[in-house]
């Protein structure tokens, strides 16, 4: 290594800057190294890397000596002064901890350094001979690349380790009131929400005396002062402000090995709020239930009237047709067995005609004047029924109230019915050569059931009182079916 001599003192002098840099900073990695917890092999690794600290040491001190020029290198203390070259025999000890290392941990990347290592054995050095002065350049270079590179990575480990300062600041921190207290009634653990809440119920957070407070939350929720202030399976509800309620959970916890009573108090003013919505939900819907019923309830009443009154219709048009045929038909004084039987069968057929739901209107209409030429009066009609069974039926019923009151008040012998369809609507006119109608029209003439009927179907109802007495009525369409 004597070769070392012919370097010049300006590279020499850089070096040992470097060198004792690069010392200082592997000391600073070898004491974070050897605080770590976390390592596999805490003992072996510390030792590698104070091993590699050796190293630099003698390579600081060879360089030191170099740049002095005593013409030996030594590695000089203030009273004594040792050949550096044997010296050399760490880095082999380093290069085989390092293999070991490397092998235990799989880390093949450790390859480079246990190269640079082993050039710095005194075998390789011998076997260099006049080129060995690059070796404690290769060296100085490696090492800054390596020191800095553990070093950044032990300051993100710093950073980024989990510590009891962290953990209890982490704690102090938490939205979620914590407090333990320990068996003779002292506080050892309060954060600041535990605080905060325990003050803002007017309780006090005495260090010393911490056993009473689950009995006085207890007492906070029977007072009855909140409406969300309960006890509750779970724990303790309290309104600790107005926009604030807290739900207090008691239970025991381990704390530095000893058995701790502990108090969390968790922010529950969400849940609550959405519990007051839901309960002020659920009430409108059973009140919307019950008017619900009651609409139902009037439905049903209101379609039984509705059936009552359809029923009342039929018998009005069915009997009350037939008992003005008979009555003319007594009145007639005709004596015609044929026409006596198809009277009789007519009055026999007033039960069938009331169980039928839903009556043809061309049928109805062609029995309608069947039955009323039994009581020598001709219904004329011109025209067709609509298609729609309820625009027909509707019509046919207007038609027979309309024959009823012709025959019945009128003695008409000829009832004219006109039926004029057209795209949009069907319109209807009856009229007759009977004695006519006064200019007051009674309701009780079947007048209502008539304009019912229309106005039913969205249609229109008018009488003329004038000679002829004509009906009129109008019916929208309906379409072919309903």
């Amino acid at each position: 290594m004597s070769h070392l001599f012919n370097i010049k003192s300006v590279v020499l002098i850089a070096l040992i800057i470097l060198l004792f840099g690069l010392m200082v900073g592997q000391m600073i990695h070898v004491l974070l190294v050897a605080t770590r917890k976390e390592n596999r092999n805490p003992r072996g690794a510390v030792a590698y890397e104070a091993l590699l600290l050796a190293h630099l040491l003698l390579a600081c001190a060879t360089v030191c000596s170099a740049y002095a020029n005593h013409g030996a290198l030594l590695f000089r203390m203030k009273m004594i002064s040792f050949p550096i070259e044997p010296m050399m025999w760490v880095n082999a000890i380093a290069l085989v901890l390092g293999l070991v290392l490397a092998f235990a941990y799989r880390r093949p990347i450790m390859t480079l350094e246990l190269i640079v290592l082993a050039t710095c054995t005194p075998p390789f050095i011998e076997a260099a001979d006049i080129n060995s002065w690059f070796i404690p350049v290769l060296d100085a270079s490696f090492f800054l690349f390596r020191v800095s590179s553990s070093l950044t990575m032990d300051i993100k480990h710093r950073s980024s380790a989990i510590t009891q300062l962290s953990i209890g600041e982490a704690v102090k921190k938490l939205p979620e009131g914590i407090l333990c207290i320990n068996r003779s009634g002292a506080i050892v653990l309060m954060n600041e929400s535990m605080r905060s809440s325990l003050q803002a119920l007017g309780l006090g957070t005495n260090l010393s005396e911490g056993s009473l407070i689950w009995a006085e939350l207890a007492k906070r929720a029977t007072a009855g002062n909140h409406v969300r202030d309960a006890l509750l399976p779970e724990g303790i509800r309290l309104t600790v402000s107005p926009n604030e309620t807290r739900l207090f959970i008691h239970d025991e916890v381990t704390l530095h090995h000893t058995l701790c009573e502990r108090i969390m108090a968790i922010d529950v003013t969400v849940e609550e709020d959405l519990n007051e919505r839901l309960h002020l939900a659920n009430i409108e819907l059973e009140e919307s239930n019950r008017k619900l019923e009651q609409t139902l309830a009037q439905l049903e009443e209101a379609a039984a009237k509705e059936a009552s009154l359809v029923m009342k219709t039929r018998v009005h048009d069915s009997i009350g047709q037939r008992m003005t045929i008979l009555h003319h038909y007594l009145e007639s004084d005709i004596d015609n067995p044929e026409i006596t039987r198809s009277v009789s069968r007519l009055m026999h057929n007033i039960t069938t005609d009331l169980a039928r739901t839903s009556p043809e209107g061309k049928d109805e209409l062609a029995a309608l004047a069947s039955a009323f030429a039994l009581a020598g009066t001709n219904i004329h009609i011109e025209g067709t029924l609509p298609e729609n069974p309820s625009s027909a039926n509707a019509l046919v019923g207007i038609i027979r109230e309309a024959a009823t009151n012709a025959l019945k008040h009128g003695s008409a012998k000829n009832v004219y019915v006109r039926i004029a369809a057209k795209p949009s609507e069907t319109n209807l006119a009856i009229f007759d050569d009977g004695t006519g109608a006064s200019s007051t029209i009674i309701d009780g003439c079947g007048m209502p059931q008539m304009r019912r009927a229309a106005e039913v179907l969205g249609g229109t109802f008018e009488v003329n009182v004038l000679t002829p007495f004509t009906i009129s009525a109008t019916i929208p369409y309906q379409g072919a079916s309903s």
